[in-house]
């Protein structure tokens, strides 16, 4: 063990695999244990990534004092459950997306992080894609002028968990994806997470006030059923989601569908407007003249969810991109198109 790096932990050797990766390629971390309820695959990722350490129970390593920080990379319905006596045990904490399958969940792990003063992070891993940082700040920057509306969304045209996928690569390998008290949802919470997180984040961070959605299972309940496997959650939802000053968003993300694959984000302002899909578009005009650029991606972006993690646990001071308190407004924006589903698109205030 490497003196004066900080040690840290993988729990899911699925996703995990890539925060294991991240620890082991920063100079100032190294990973040192990996848990998960396979323990051959465990062992494999520890001798690939050098940890010493494999344990199929995540409890043994709420118990060792010598981990600083800890990644959960397992179903959604345990994060919470695993963040909260990780944090209330002196580990910071990176937890993939989303939060936690319901709300409240999500508000006590910010509570416990706040209360044990340890840093809580949430894989929005799009945020740190250079195309999409640039993107996303160039939004920011002022140079669109006023932004009123933004739009994003991702259509896969077959790209459903299990069927898809699979059952030993990185992603979408398990059957709990499909099952609603495990995942907390279908489309939406795997990969809608990212559409709204990233347009909300390239929009400035307005206030969410109020949000309607609807959800879809047309195209593949029937696939799951054939299957024998479980039907549980959507395959596509569209949402529309009110911000303070009049400012709208749209998002619509989808597993399944007869169209053709996409995703792009855009963000209309008074002055501009940006969109990202292969590459970065402005759109302006100088007098009555069009004018349209392309921008390229910033080369300063270089940098990764888990490099900026570790950086933030070294310095507390340091501003955390996609924090957990940052991320509660994404998890309030879920909660309620859920919501707003169940009730046939009811406009659900905030």
């Amino acid at each position: 063990m490497a003196k004066n790096k900080l040690r840290a932990a993988v729990i899911g050797t699925g996703i995990g695999r890539f925060h294991m990766e991240g620890y082991w390629k920063h100079p100032a971390s190294e990973l040192v244990a990996v848990c998960d309820l396979n323990g051959e695959e465990a062992k494999e990722f520890a001798e690939k990534y050098g940890a010493s350490r494999v344990t199929t129970n995540w409890r043994d390593l709420v118990a060792m004092d010598d981990i600083d920080m800890v990644s959960v990379a397992t179903p959604n319905n345990l994060h919470a459950e695993m963040t909260i006596p990780f944090l209330q045990s002196g580990k910071h904490v990176m937890c993939e997306k989303p939060m936690a399958v319901h709300l409240k969940d999500a508000e006590e792990m910010v509570a416990a992080a706040e209360q044990a003063g340890k840093r809580l992070m949430i894989d929005m891993s799009l945020r740190f894609g250079a195309n999409l940082r640039t993107f996303a700040e160039m939004a920011r920057s002022g140079v669109l002028g006023e932004v009123y509306t933004g739009r994003g969304t991702l259509i896969r045209r077959k790209g459903s968990p299990r069927l898809d996928f699979p059952p030993g690569g990185e992603c979408a390998r398990g059957e709990w994806f499909l099952r609603l008290e495990e995942a907390g949802g279908g489309a939406l919470v795997d990969c809608g997470v990212h559409i709204i997180d990233l347009m909300w984040w390239a929009m400035g961070n307005p206030k969410p006030i109020a949000v309607s959605g609807v959800m879809n299972t047309t195209v593949l309940h029937p696939r799951y059923k054939a299957a024998g496997m479980p039907a549980e959650v959507e395959d596509m939802t569209s949402a529309w989601i009110k911000f303070e000053n009049g400012v709208t968003g749209f998002m619509e993300v989808t597993w399944d569908a007869n169209m053709k694959e996409g995703m792009y984000w855009r963000v209309f302002g008074t002055k501009a407007g940006i969109e990202v899909e292969d590459k970065i578009m402005l759109y302006g005009r100088v007098g009555e003249r069009l004018t349209d650029t392309m921008v390229k991606s910033d080369p300063l972006y270089t940098e990764t969810t888990f490099s900026h993690f570790v950086d933030c646990v070294l310095d507390p001071k340091k501003e955390m991109i996609a924090s957990g308190k940052e991320c509660l407004t994404i998890m309030r924006i879920l909660d309620a198109i859920r919501r707003s589903a169940a009730e046939g698109g009811k406009e659900i205030g905030l």
